[in-house]
Parts: C-alpha cells; structure tokens; sequence
C-alpha cells in the first residue's frame, strides 16, 4: 500500500487521464539502468498493490493506442502476465471487476484486428491464447471463437486470419476438448485456408492449427475427418519449395515433424506419398543444408516412434534403402584438412561439416530405430563398393556407418562377425591416414557395441593391428587414436585374453608416453589406465616401469595446454593403484595424494578438466586404501559437496523467440523444446553434479561406520535429488547412496564410533530417507530406476527395518501396489502395441527387452515384500491381506470364488467354474465318462461324482492334463510370466517361513496352487513350488497331512523328469529331494495313512457307481492303484532305488511292505545333491542326523543301504565346504569311522571299489587322520 504522499501523487500521474506518464514508467521498466528499471519495478507493483484495476485497464489503453510499438509489446506481455496464472502475486485476473474484464476482452480482439506490427501481433496472439485457455472452458469468453471463426474468413485481411489460426493452434494445445464440438466447423475452416489462401503466412498458420487439432483429438474416427486434409497439408510444403521460400518449407517440415512424432498413425494411409516426398526433399542437392535435414529428420521421427506406429517405417524397404544412401552421401562431405593432419589440437571433427555430422547421428538413430534386420541388409548390399571406390571419402563413410550403426544392429551383427570384422581390419592398411583413422575408430566402436563375443573371437586379428598403428610415428591422429581404441577393447575384455598381450602393449604405450605428441599422450594414458583396469593383478609385473612416468606427469604437467594431461594422469595412476592393490601402491599413493592435496587447495578456473577427474581420482583411490584413506577425507570432502549442491543452468525462452539460447564453446548447452517453450540445460554442469553424488555414495560404501562424520551433510544433500528430473545419473547416484548411509550409521553405532549417537540417530536418519524413497518411487518415471529404488528401498529396511513404524510400512505396502498396478497397465500397453497392424519380429524383440526389464522390476518387488516379511514375521501378515488382491493374479490361476470347494478340497487347484462338464479317464486306456456336473441337482450324487474325480486327478500326470480338461481352454497362467509367478510363490514361501503358525491358516487356499506349480513349465517356477511345499512340510504340523500324498506325487514328477538333471533343471530337482526329505521327517506317519484313505475311499466311490449303473461294464472302471515296483538289486548287490513316489503311495493297501520304509531309501538314491549349495548343506545335515539314530527305514533291513550311505558321505566330504557344514562333515566323517566297524570286509571293499579313485585316496587320507 501507498505510505506516502509522494507516492500517491505518483499513482495519480500514472493511472490519470494522461497516459503519457505510464507509457514513461513502460520505458523504464525496459531501462538498461538498473536504478531506473527497479524504481519502475517499484512504482508498478505499487498499482498492482492498490489499483489492478486501473493498472490493466491502462496497460489495455496503451496496447491500443501508443505510437510506439516497443510500448504495445511491453503492455502485451504484461497483460498476459498479469490475466493468467502464475505461481507469484502477478496473477490479479481474479481480483478484477466484472465491467473491467469484459473491457480487457473487447479491447484485445479490437488491438488484433487493427495492429500492423507483427512482433506486436505475436505477443497479442499470446495474450489471448493464454487468457481464452484460462475462462473458454468455463464459458467465460463467449465472443471469442466467433470472432476468431469472423477473423478466419476475412479473405482480404491476411495478418487477422494468421491470427486466429495461431489462436486456434494454441487453444487446441491447451484446451483442444474445448474445440471438439466444433470438429466440423473447424474442419472446413482448414480445409479452405490451406487450399485457397494465396498467402504463405496463412496457409502455415492453418498446418500449424491443423496439426495441433489432430492431436488434440482422441477419438480415431474423429482424426480420420481429417485425412483429406493431408494432401493439403503437404502442398503446403511443396508449395514453399516451388516457390523458392525456404524459410516458410522450414516451418511446415518443423510443423509435420511434430506430428510424425506425436500422431504418425494419422500418416499412415498416405504413408508412401508423405514419405517419398520427404526423401524426395532430402536427395535435392540444390536445397539448403537445413531444409534437406528437416525433411530427413521427419522420416527419422517416423521410425522413432516405436509406441504409437510399431514396424510402420519397416514394411517401406526402398524407402529405407534411399534414406540410407542420402545419409552415407552427407558422409563423404568432408575436406581433408591439414588441422587434422597437423594434430596440434584436440579437435578430431577439422574438415567435417554439419552435413556429416547429421549424418553421423542419423545413421546412428535409424538403426536403433528400426533395427538390424532392416538396416544390415541396406547396408551389405551398400558397403562393397564404397570399401572399393578409389576415393577416400567412401570407404571412410562406410567404415564411420558400420560404427554408426553397430549399437542398433548388434544383435544381427554378432550373427556375421566375420565379415564385419574382416571389413574394418582390410582397411587397417589403407594408404589414406583418414580412412585408418575410421577403421580404427569403426574397431573401437564395435568392441563396445559388439563385446565381449569380438574380443573373444578376434583379440588375435585387434589386439596386433591396434598396437602396429601405434606405430604410425607420421600420422600422431592415427597413434592417438589407436589408443583410444585399446581402451574400448579392454574395457569388454577379460584378463586371460588380455594378458598375452601386455608385454607389448605395455611397452608401446610408454614409448608414446615419452616421445608422441600432446594428444599421443593423452590417448597413452587413456589407453594405460584401461589396460590396468581390464588385467587387474597381472598388471603388478609392470607397476614399477610405468608408475615413475605417471607420477613426472602429474607433477610436472602445471601449465594450461598441460590441464588435460595432468588429469588424464591421475585417473591412470588411480586405476592403476586400484589394478595393483593396496599393498603394492602404498608408498607411492602418499606422494601422489600429496600432490593432489596441493592442487585441490589452488585455485583453478571453470573449466579446467582436473577438477573432475580429481574427483573420481580421490573415490578411486579410496576404494584401493580404505581405512587408511580417512585422514584425507577433511580435504576431499568440502569441493565434492559443493559439487554435488550446483544448480541446474537452465535458461527458458519461448519457442518462436527470435532469441537463440547461447552456446559455449563446449557445446555443452543441449535445447530441446517443449510445448511453446525452448529449454536450454548445461549439460556439463550435471554431469559434474552426477561425479560428485556417485563418489559421496562410493565414500560410503567403502569406509563404512568410518563415513560417519558426513552422513548428516551428505543426506541432507542427496535425499532431494531422489526427484531431480534433470539428470538420470544424478537420481540413480542417489539412490545408491540411501541405504550405503543407514549401513554406515548403524555400524557406527554398533562400534561406538558415532559421536555419543544412539540407535534413535539411527530411526531418525531412516524416518528422514525410507519415506522419501518411497515418495520418489512413487513419482520416478523411469522403469530402470524404479528397479534401482526397489532395491535400495529393500537394502533400506534390511538396515533399520525393525525401526519402522506401522504408519512407514503400510506407505511401502502402498506404493508396492501402484508399482504392480502400473506394471499391469505397461504391460497392457504393450499387448495394444503387439495388436497394431505394422507389428513385427524387430518390434517383438524391442518389446522383449522392455518386458526383460518389467521381470525384473517384479523381481525387486518379491525381494522387498520378502524383507518385510522376514523382519517383521506373522504381524505383516495383515498387510500381506491387503496385497492378496495384487498378488494372487500373478500365480497365473483363476483367482475367482471355487463354488465347488466344499465338495473337492483335495483338487480345488484343478476345479474352475468355467467350463461345463468333465471327461476323467484312466491311461493309457482309451475310455472316459461325461460328467454334467454343474446340470446335477443332487447333492451327493455331485459329491460322489466330485470324489471320483479326485481319486482319478492325483493318478493323472501333467502330461493327461488337456486330455483330462478338454474343455477348459485355457491353461491358467497364460497371461503371467513365469517370473511373475515365481515371485509369487516366493513370496507365499516366505510368509509360511517367516510367519510359521500364523501362516497355517493360509494353506488350504495357497497349498492347492503350490502343488499345481510344481508342473509349471519353468524351472524357476517349479523350484520356488518344490521349495515351498518343504516348508509347508515342515511347519504345517497337522494342516499338511492331508495333502501329503499329493505333495508326494507331484515331487515325484519333478524328480522324476526325463529333464530333471538338465543344467536349467538341477535347482528345482534338488529343491524337490529337500522337500521329499522334510515330508520323510516330519510326515512319515503320514505316507501310509494317505494310501489307505485313498484306497478306501475309491472302492467306495466305485461301488456306488456301479449301483448307480453309470458304468455299464464293469471292466470299465478299475482300481488305479497299482502293484508298487520291488527294488532292483544291482549286480553287485547293493540297493540301487527306483524313485516312483505315485506307486508308492498308491500300493495296494493288502502289501507287507509301508510305503515310508520305500520312500526314505527313494529319498537317499537322489543323494547327494550338488546345484542348490544352500539345500544340499541343509539335506546332508538331515542325512548325518538320520544316520546317528540309527534310522531304520534309511538302512533298510539287513542294512541293505548302507553302501549308498557311505558313498554319500564320500562325495560329500570329498566336497569340502562346498555341500556340508564344517560341522556336518566332521559329523560325517565320524559316522564312516563308525560305519566301518559295521559293515562286512566285503561289503566295505565293495562300496570302497563304487568310489572314484581320487575319493578313495582322499577318504583313506581323512579316516586315517
């Protein structure tokens, strides 16, 4: 408010009838003067304060009358300031009265119609869009859209109709549903300014209105009323180009471009036409350079856009043949400049022009656009003959393509890796320096793109052709950049390759280190500290010829042109200190970080290169000292955390600004635009930013409870950049960090090195990082760093998951179903995609890796959800309710009610209500009976039919399954992956683990689904099931006994597999064999009962159905339970056991013989197991336990399985710690000590005789010890 009489007086000049007084105070605001500018900044929030009225109604005023166009602008912008909304006090729209609105309304379309300054013209066109976006929807302009439609046809007006069509264009962009209801108006609105104007002005602001509406629309009919359209709209294009007006075909190729991008379905009809016109454009050598680009970038956008026009571009074969010619033609403009001969710059780029550097990235993005299938074949039938051309410039572009275009079409290049190969290497020798230069920078590329299958197949062809060009004493360009490469071949190589090698690698890297130029050098030391990385301790053998080098750089590299060596020099003495080992670095690594102490306290300029890699340098050299690094930590700690505070460069300008946004001689300035605003972002700056976040979370890691003085800085740091959305590495970086902190502050604690803090610092620094993690979770776009979140948020709660409280566990639970949640509608995207008419294999494999991805983020959700659930036992289990609706589905079975439940506990996991009837057989038989089971009225006939069934289901393998249930057409779990359903069952085991009696009640809806899953087709699926049904074994007391028999028979089919021992296998078989040793445990008693209830029941069942005459013929229905199979005696008189669980449990109940003295000996011929190294100490602990009581129905009568014992335990001690405890083998070697002494002297020669020459030696050895 006004406080002074001066400043009322000052009010009064401004808003009174003169306006000359303000339109000084507008001149003011636009002062160079900074006195003067905020003086009129002061005097102008003043009528804001205490006049909005008056103030826009002034500012109306001058729009409209002033004589000076700079003064219409300023009060254009202002207006538009000030009537939409803004974060600030700018925004007084709501503030004024009724009358003063309708005035600045009817004022700003009267200033359109009668303004002749176009830049005045823009920025009322913005003031109107942006003001109608606000009040259209609500019906708060209702003039507005028949003036605009009045403006439109004003056939003799031009510059109005621009304007309302730029209206258009905006509000479509805005508030395009606002618009819809007038879809045919505006339709024929279009249609005839493209068509008839003869202003070029015009008919750009009507494609630009044309495409923004198409856009907006989301109904597809409604996008096909304006197909007709296209052809004009192209015209538009054509037009420009015939009429030699450029810079106008510029504006429509940036017009259609967007709506390749954002709408390319809408393109697809007319695909052929729109598109050859487009490389029509590209091919016109007599066009400017920018016009050709846009036209080539337009069809590049097209293949881009993967979600929304799957596999269109690929189904046009010539079209992508003659894209590609065009840009390998851009490749060959290139001069051979001497700059690039003379190399004494840095710059590689000398000669080349903006051609080929569009070229190159477009070459680059049309193969990962459209893939190797597509793009490989173009490019064979290309290559041949410009590797053959006499012209350097050729097989220079096609070797600068092959390295283009490798990171796209790997997976088809690995597929001819001779050939490709064979390509780059015969240009090693080209008489031209350029082209080796290419064929070594296309071998760099490849080893990247293509590694490790390159370096493994041809180290022996690379690794000598890369060290011969380091020879190129003529051509230091050639020498540098063969360096280079070595660093991207090591990088993907491994030691045992390399190290062959590293005699004259070594050698030839110093000598450039000594004698090359500038450039040589940097690239030696690039090359060196690769090389060290990559051979790791094989490179101790060189650590003292090359470190005295490094350390004279470091040292003596102090002038400017020098920067780059110097820091080069620390990241390769770093690396290198990393390769060799603490122990072996020690005594240099005080001088060298004295000397980095040294320059840290300089004063350097911006963009010096040594503080970045000083950074990465200290974090290195952390990793090698550890412990002993902490006294250097008060150094290093203060610019790391200044870096990892900087603050994005942003600049924002409008769109059609004149302005450009200013780029740096580094070029680090990358724009992109979005919506009607162009984003400038130094990228240098975060990627500065992202170093310095990833080496405070590496100090964490590595110096642990010893990290503890910085944690309180550190977090408040970096737990904000969870949602920086600038930079990807910078959120990751972040990340990472979370629970690397919590670990370091709980192990201070726990070792009395936190400062007098206890565990409350503890829940206090988690209360401060779990729910922002969440939080960040629930926001990050990115699939890839939700994987990351989900597992530090785990790491998180392994470390103080006891310390969160109720409220903090119900959060996670929360955003664990929108992970799922949005999971599933990615997921169903995708499937939309997979239906669009252009899909195809390249598309698949795109979609594969995208679902790779989406498994893995179900992977992390199990882990999560498992950690909960171990830390905090049977009082998670209500939120584990709460999840069943999200997790359920992702068993793969129907999740719906079991109607029939009541009647058929035993195979509730078989029995769906979505089909009709049931065919049950024996097999091999070839007979069955037609149950109507849901047309049955009688209750118990249903119940007799229902147990008929389930006899017969648990006598049928997997295999009768389709047979069995002919008319269910589906399997279940079609729709889930297998790493869903993994996880699932995962997740169940762990509640039944964790939770043990307060999971009982879950068994009987979860057990059935168990049970069912061990026939699932993935290994993976079958060993988490096999898995559970141990557990359930071994904690399900009574509730498992029922379901003993069946467990027993679907053990068996995993076990028993013909595949069970393939390397995918093992896993889920070993698992089986601990559950079948859990149910010998722990259910013996069992196994017997179950066959005689079985048994019992059947003959019941099939008395009743006789009397029922359901059967007529009494052959028909049989007892399915079978003789069970003797044990065969091998030759040699040991019990050799034939694991048939399904015969064993369903013997005939008159036998002599119980089935659990058959099963055990069963159990024991599966020993020992050897893949899952957990499970197997777990059996063979169960095995020494059953040997030292004696077990009867492990030795067997006579102690017939004795001999197996003993070749158990030979395998297992043979092992080492490998399958048993150290405790479990002492207890075994013990028992043979015993076991000795009980067998017979041939009988013990015998089972000597069975074992491996090698066991036999190291047994005698122990036993004798």
């Amino acid at each position: 408010m006004a406080t002074s009489p001066t400043q009322l007086h000052q009010l009064s000049l401004l808003l009174g009838p003169d306006p000359s007084h303000f339109e000084t105070l507008l001149s003011h605001l636009m002062s160079s003067s900074n006195d003067q500018r905020s003086a009129a900044e002061f005097l102008f929030n003043l009528c804001k304060q205490t006049h909005p009225d008056s103030l826009l109604l002034r500012l109306t005023q001058l729009l409209s009358s002033s004589s000076f166009p700079e003064t219409r602008a300023m009060s254009a912008v202002l207006l538009r300031k000030h009537l939409t909304s803004a974060t600030d006090d700018s925004f007084l729209y709501p503030k004024l009265t009724e009358s003063t609105r309708s005035t600045i309304k009817i004022s700003l379309l009267s200033s359109l119609q009668h303004e002749t300054a176009k830049s005045v013209t823009r920025k009322i066109n913005d003031t109107i869009s942006e003001l109608a976006a606000a009040v259209l929807p609500d019906g708060g302009w209702q003039e507005l859209l028949p003036f605009m439609l009045q403006c439109v046809t004003a056939q003799n007006n031009h510059n109005l109709q621009e304007s309302a069509l730029l209206i258009f264009a905006r509000l479509a962009q805005y508030i395009g549903e606002t618009l819809i209801p007038h879809l045919a108006t505006l339709h024929g609105v279009f249609l005839n300014c493209l068509n008839n104007s003869t202003s070029g002005e015009v008919r750009i602001a009507a494609l630009n209105a044309t495409i923004n509406f198409i856009q907006c629309l989301t109904n597809n009919s409604d996008r096909e009323k304006f197909q007709d359209l296209l052809p004009l709209m192209m015209r538009t294009l054509t037009g420009a180009l015939n009429g030699n007006q450029e810079a106008t075909a510029q504006e429509a190729l940036e017009l259609l471009i967007e709506l390749a991008g954002g709408e390319p379905r809408f393109l697809r009809k007319q695909i052929v036409e729109v598109v050859g016109s487009m490389l029509q454009i590209a091919e016109a050598g007599s066009l400017e350079e920018g016009t050709r680009h846009l036209a080539i970038e337009f069809v590049i956008t097209l293949a881009e856009a993967r979600d929304r026009a799957p596999g269109m571009m690929r189904k046009l074969p010539q079209f992508v043949h003659r894209l590609f010619m065009v840009l390998m033609g851009m490749l060959l403009d290139i001069d051979d400049d001497p700059q690039w001969h003379a190399a004494e710059t840095e710059d590689e780029d000398a000669g080349e022009t903006s051609n080929y550097g569009f070229g190159q990235e477009c070459l680059d993005r049309l193969a990962i656009a459209l893939g190797g299938n597509t793009v490989v074949p173009v490019a064979s039938e290309v290559f041949p003959a410009f590797f053959s051309a006499p012209e350097w410039q050729k097989p220079h572009a096609a070797l600068i393509t092959l390295a283009q275009i490798a990171e796209g079409c790997s997976k088809v290049m690995i597929k001819n890796l001779d050939q490709v190969v064979s390509m780059v290497m015969n240009s090693f020798q080209h008489p031209h320096p350029r082209v080796r230069w290419a064929a070594i920078n296309a071998i760099g590329q490849l080893s990247t793109d293509l590694g490790p299958d390159l370096q493994m197949k041809y180290h022996q062809l690379v690794l000598p052709a890369l060290a011969g060009a380091m020879d190129d004493v003529q051509n230091p360009r050639v020498q540098a950049h063969a360096a280079s490469a070595m660093l991207n071949f090591s990088e993907n190589c491994m030691p045992d390759i390399l190290t062959p090698y590293l005699d004259g690698v070594v050698s030839k890297l110093l000598v450039l280190l000594q004698n090359g130029k500038q450039m040589v050098k940097e690239g030696a030391l690039t090359a060196l500290a690769s090389v060290a990385d990559s051979s790791q301790e094989h490179f101790q053998k060189y650590y003292d010829a090359v470190m005295p080098y490094l350390k004279a750089i470091l040292i003596n590299a102090n002038d400017k042109s020098n920067r780059m060596l110097r820091a080069k020099s620390m990241e390769c003495i770093s690396l290198v200190g990393m390769a060799v080992g603490k122990d072996k670095f020690r005594d240099d690594a005080k001088q060298v970080m004295d000397v980095l102490m040294s320059l840290q306290g300089s004063q350097m300029e911006a963009d010096d290169p040594t503080t970045s890699y000083m950074l990465q340098a200290w974090a290195r050299l952390c990793k090698c000292l550890r412990q002993d690094f902490l006294p250097y930590m008060s150094v290093v700690m203060p610019p790391l955390l200044q870096s990892a505070q900087l603050k994005p460069d942003v600049t924002i300008t409008s769109a059609d600004s004149d302005a450009d946004i200013d780029e740096d001689d580094d070029g680090s300035i990358e724009t992109i635009t979005l919506g009607d605003k162009r984003i400038g972002i130094r990228t240098s700056v975060l990627e500065e930013k992202a170093t310095a976040c990833n080496m405070l979370c590496c100090y964490a890691d590595e110096l642990k409870e010893g990290f503890f003085p910085w944690i309180d800085q550190v977090a408040t740091i970096l737990v904000p950049l969870l949602k920086f959305y600038f930079h990807e590495e910078v959120r990751k970086a972040a990340v990472s960090a979370m629970p690397e902190l919590l670990g370091s502050a709980k192990l201070a604690v726990e070792k009395d090195q936190s400062q007098g803090h206890n565990e409350s610092y503890i829940k206090q620094l988690s209360d401060y990082i779990v729910p922002a993690l969440v939080e960040a979770l629930h926001k990050e776009p990115e699939v890839e760093i939700c994987v990351s979140m989900l597992d530090s948020l785990t790491e998180c709660i392994q470390v103080s998951g006891p310390l969160l409280d109720e409220c903090q566990v119900r959060s996670i639970v929360e955003e664990i179903k929108q992970v799922i949640t949005a999971s599933s509608v990615r997921k169903q995207e995708r499937a939309e995609r997979i239906k669009a008419e252009d899909f195809d294999s390249e598309e698949g494999e795109l979609l594969e890796e995208e679902n790779e991805l989406e498994e893995e983020l179900f992977d992390r959700v199990g882990d999560c959800l498992g950690t909960l659930i171990k830390t905090f036992k049977a009082s998670f289990l209500p939120f584990f309710d709460d999840l069943s609706p999200y997790i359920t589905p992702m068993w793969g079975l129907c999740s719906g009610s079991f109607p029939l439940l009541e009647y058929f506990p035993a195979c509730a996991c078989l029995i769906f209500p979505s089909y009709e009837y049931v065919c049950i057989g024996f097999f091999p038989s070839q007979w069955y009976v037609v149950f109507p089971l849901w047309e049955e009225k009688d209750a118990s006939l249903k119940r007799l039919m229902l147990d008929y069934l389930t006899c017969t289901a648990l006598e049928l393998s997997d295999n009768s399954y389709q047979v069995v249930f002919g008319n269910w057409t589906d399997k279940p779990g079609k729709d889930k992956t297998a790493e869903e359903r993994r996880i699932a069952i995962c997740i169940f085991d762990d509640v039944v683990e964790h939770c043990k009696e307060a999971a009982l009640k879950y068994y009987d809806t979860h057990v059935p689904f168990l049970l069912e899953a061990c026939n699932d087709g993935s290994p993976d699926v079958r060993q988490a099931a096999v898995y559970g049904i141990g557990i359930c074994a071994e904690l399900g007391g009574s509730v498992f006994k029922p379901l003993v028999g069946e467990a027993l028979s679907r053990l068996n089919a995993v076990i028993s597999n013909p595949n069970a021992h393939h390397s995918d296998s093992t896993m889920a078989y070993d698992n089986a064999v601990s559950a079948l040793g859990k149910i010998c445990e722990f259910h013996r008693d069992s196994i017997d009962a179950t066959q005689k209830s079985h048994t019992s029941r059947f003959c019941k069942i099939q008395q009743k159905l006789h009397e029922l005459q359901i059967d007529k013929d009494t052959n028909l229905i049989q007892n399915p339970y079978n003789e069970a199979t003797d044990i065969d005696q091998s030759p040699s008189g040991t019990s050799e056991v034939e694991f048939q669980i399904d015969e064993l449990t369903t013997s005939n109940s008159n036998s002599d013989t119980s089935n659990s003295k058959q099963i055990v000996p069963a159990w024991l011929s599966c020993l020992p197991i050897k893949s899952d190294l957990i499970e197997a100490k777990v059996v063979h602990d169960q095995l020494c336990s059953m040997v030292e009581r004696s077990d009867k129905d492990l030795f067997g009568s006579n102690n017939q399985y004795l001999p197996k014992i003993v070749r158990v335990f030979a395998e297992v001690i043979c092992a080492g710690k490998e399958l048993a405890t150290e405790q479990t083998g002492s207890r075994m070697i013990n028992l043979l000590r015993q076991l000795q002494q009980m067998l017979p002297p041939a009988t013990l020669a015998s089972t000597w005789s069975s074992l491996e020459p090698q066991q036999q030696l190291t047994l005698q050895s122990i036993l004798s010890s």
